[in-house]
């Protein structure tokens, strides 16, 4: 377990551990609590300089948490225990203090289990949907895919009236203290670009600059203590439309020597760019793409109303650039694109999985498909089950099987569905935390059943260690799926096609191996193109100058 006194925050000065600290309360909190309690005093640090800081601790019953904020109260909530109180001095050692009671603070840490946060969807439609995929996964399926399309075309439609960022009026200011880079993550959970934003950290920090990471969405926070941020200074804001926005900025930049920023799906990194630029306006600032969205086109839509106050777009994939530059209008000249080849890479060399090595050839007749990712409607983990269902039916017993590796907030859902479809038995569940590489060595096909995507690190790591890859034809996934292996996104026709092609597969396993070789042909293509970690050392080179 880290010690409280050794993360990045403490180090650098940004607060020091008063001695009447208790240090009782760290004997109660594991690795991911106490990561999130010292994001906490960082904040808190940063916002109140040369004072002390007297915070109540609490821990709830479930996921929610309350870190970056001024509440004073007591009492946050009837399902929170008290653990004790921490004591810190925001600065080295803080100026003179007399006259002055210390700042009381509150912080509610979640729950040490990883139970996630039921939400409620925010309009009456909304939840009507929801509603109607509880009830009839398909049916709610078909009207969330008409509905995707029908919004999508009208953002991209109405690209004309939207109003670019602008810098706003401000005083520069020279920038002192330790080199570092602002690094804005959309929060610190499992998934395909966090892991690219967590490459992005490291490499960072290699380079001797501090990555300050700020989140600005709720979630579970899993990697909150993830090694990768050992070296970092960590901020949960867990709110993108913080009140206190502005004053962090520039307690950031009245403490750190800040080079640049790099924005990896941040909505609050985004909306404090003019800012950012009013106080250094030669501050370098990248952002780096990863996925279309649907209903307005998500974060390529906000990069492209932020194009003039940002020096360089990264995208991992063709399909993102010909966004940009013909929806959004941004300058191709801007754009870098550079997927993430070394990275899936490295994912399995760092597990001794060797890339390249072929899978042993699967028996005729039997079939493994796996679901890698997050248990979250933007996967279709509902759809997955209804497909398990139908390749069930039309093979003999026990020839079929399922791998599901992942966590989020439809779990619940997923294993209901499963059993009251009578295929729970034939499903072995595994989290995030549990071992992908031993999941990629047992699975003959991995199937993506998005209904959004960009590149998927699934499907490039697939490539990599020989599995062939069922995917719906969104995003990018076409620069890497065999062309037999797309499918299309409506529910009804992707069942209809991903049921005859597996079994297809499961009858004659030599299928899968084509795909495979064809997903390889593509991978040469686009490693081609250039590679993510290429172009982040040359960015970094920016930086360090």
């Amino acid at each position: 377990m880290r010690e409280p006194k050794d993360f990045e925050a403490v180090r650098l000065g940004i607060f020091s551990w008063r001695e009447t600290q208790s240090s009782p309360v760290f004997d109660e909190l594991d690795d991911r609590q106490t990561a999130l309690l010292v994001s906490a005093l960082t904040y808190h640090a940063l916002l109140a300089r040369n004072r002390i800081i007297r915070s109540q601790v609490f821990v709830s019953q479930d996921s929610r948490m309350s870190l970056a904020n001024d509440e004073s109260s007591s009492d946050p909530a009837s399902t929170a225990s008290t653990i004790g109180v921490v004591e810190i001095a925001a600065g080295e050692g803080t100026a003179d203090i007399s006259g002055h009671a210390p700042i009381e603070r509150v912080i509610v840490l979640p729950s040490g289990d990883l139970l996630p946060r039921p939400s409620s969807p925010p309009t009456w439609r909304s939840k009507a949907l929801v509603e109607l995929e509880r009830r009839s996964p398909l049916l709610g399926d078909i009207v969330r895919q008409r509905r995707n399309t029908t919004q999508r075309n009208a953002s991209d439609a109405a690209v004309s009236t939207r109003t670019r960022a602008r810098e706003i009026p401000g005083s520069p200011v020279h920038s002192t203290g330790t080199p570092a880079v602002i690094v804005g993550m959309y929060w610190l959970s499992p998934g395909g670009a966090e892991a690219w934003a967590l490459e992005t950290v490291r490499t960072i920090a290699d380079a001797a600059l501090v990555p300050v990471v700020i989140t600005d969405s709720p979630g579970l926070q899993e990697l909150a203590a993830d090694q990768s941020l050992a070296r970092a200074v960590v901020i949960v804001l867990d709110d993108s439309h913080h009140p206190r926005s502005d004053d962090l900025v520039r307690a950031i930049v009245d403490f750190f020597d800040v080079r640049g920023a790099i924005i990896h799906h941040s909505n609050w990194l985004y909306s404090r760019l003019p800012l950012l630029r009013s106080l250094l306006p030669s501050a370098y600032i990248v952002d780096s793409l990863h996925v279309i969205e649907w209903s307005n086109g998500g974060f390529p839509m906000v990069a492209g109303i932020a194009d003039p106050l940002i020096d360089r777009h990264h995208v991992i994939s063709r399909d993102l650039m010909q966004y940009l530059v013909g929806v959004e209008g941004v300058v191709a000249n801007k754009i870098t694109f550079a997927p993430l080849v070394s990275l899936a890479v490295r994912n399995f060399v760092a597990q001794s999985v060797a890339p390249g090595i072929e899978k042993p050839a699967a028996s005729s007749g039997f079939l493994t498909v796996g679901f890698i990712g997050r248990l979250a409607s933007q996967k279709r983990p509902l759809l997955f089950i209804l497909l398990l269902r139908r390749l069930a039916r039309r093979s003999p017993r026990g020839q079929v099987r399922a791998i599901i590796h992942g966590d989020g907030p439809l779990a619940v859902e997923v294993r209901a569905l499963a059993s009251k479809l009578g295929v729970l038995s034939l499903i072995e569940f595994r989290t995030s935390v549990d071992d992908v590489s031993l999941t990629y060595s047992q699975i003959d096909v991995l199937v993506v059943c998005s209904q959004v995507e960009g590149l998927t690190l699934t499907t490039l790591e697939a490539t990599v260690v020989g599995v062939a890859v069922l995917s719906t034809d969104v995003g990018a996934q076409r620069e890497l799926v065999a062309d037999d292996f797309l499918l299309p996104r409506a529910p009804v026709r992707f069942l209809r096609s991903a049921s005859r092609i597996l079994d297809a597969v499961r009858v004659e396993p030599s299928l899968a191996r084509g795909a495979v070789q064809d997903q390889r042909t593509k991978l040469s293509v686009l490693a081609g193109s250039g590679d993510a970690a290429t172009w982040l050392s040359e960015t970094i080179e920016v930086w360090t100058r």
